[in-house]
């Protein structure tokens, strides 16, 4: 059986979603307090605010109802606020 080509893009969205979020376990794991901590916070923050982000313009893509997709992009703004807090 063959992946059409929508489903690689898709895998391949999932799995760099996945490593992002690897990565940023990782910043948080290795920022040591003798370090630069607050550089690691901001790769970590930076890395979780784009996937939220993404997540939104992924939602406002793809949702239909309209009251739906109001409320999802709503949420996503505000997570994006309570990250940059």
């Amino acid at each position: 059986m063959s992946l059409s080509a929508a489903k690689k893009r898709d895998i391949l969205i999932c799995c760099i979603a996945a490593l992002l979020i690897l990565c940023a376990m990782a910043a948080r794991i290795l920022g040591s307090p003798e370090g630069a901590p607050a550089l690691g916070s901001m790769i970590r923050n930076g890395i979780y605010m784009g996937l939220t982000a993404a997540w939104g313009v992924s939602v406002q893509r793809r949702i239909i109802q309209a009251q739906t997709r109001r409320y999802l992009i709503a949420i996503a703004l505000l997570m994006l606020l309570w990250l940059t807090g």
